[in-house]
C-alpha cells in the first residue's frame, strides 16, 4: 500500500493546566496543524511504514515499524486528548467543535500501553 498521508510522530504537548482539567472536559485546547505541513508519502511494506517527503524520493526520511503498534481510526466527535486537529473545519457557532476537516481521517498508532 502506498499513498499521500499526513504524519505526526508523538502525542500533542499538553501543559499542566490542560492535564489537570482533562477529567472535567471543560477546557480541551486542541493542537492544530495544517495538512500541508505534515503531508508526506507513505509506503507500507510487511510490518514497516516507510515515510518519504515526496513520492519521487529515492530513500525514506524514516521508517516506523508497526508490528507492535495498534492502529485505530479516531472518532472525529470524540478525539483523543493527545491527538492533533488537522486542517480544522470552520467553526459555525458555539460550542466550537475543533474538529479535523471532514474529508480527512485520523488513524492513531498506539503501543501496547495504548499511548500514542
Amino acid at each position: 500500500f502506498e499513498a499521500p498521508a499526513g504524519i505526526i510522530v508523538g502525542p500533542a504537548d499538553k501543559n499542566s493546566f490542560q492535564k489537570l482539567v482533562k477529567p472535567f472536559r471543560i477546557f480541551n485546547e486542541r493542537a492544530f496543524v495544517s495538512y500541508g505541513e505534515i503531508r508526506r508519502y507513505i509506503a507500507m511494506v510487511d510490518t514497516n511504514l516507510f515515510v518519504y517527503a515526496e513520492k519521487s524520493d529515492p530513500t525514506p526520511l524514516y521508517t516506523i515499524p508497526f508490528s507492535d503498534l495498534i492502529a485505530s481510526k479516531e472518532d472525529p466527535n470524540r478525539p483523543d486528548f493527545y491527538s492533533h486537529t488537522v486542517s480544522p473545519e470552520a467553526n459555525v457557532g458555539l460550542p466550537f467543535s475543533n474538529k479535523t476537516k471532514g474529508c480527512l481521517d485520523t488513524v492513531l498508532l498506539r503501543d501496547s500501553s495504548m499511548k500514542i
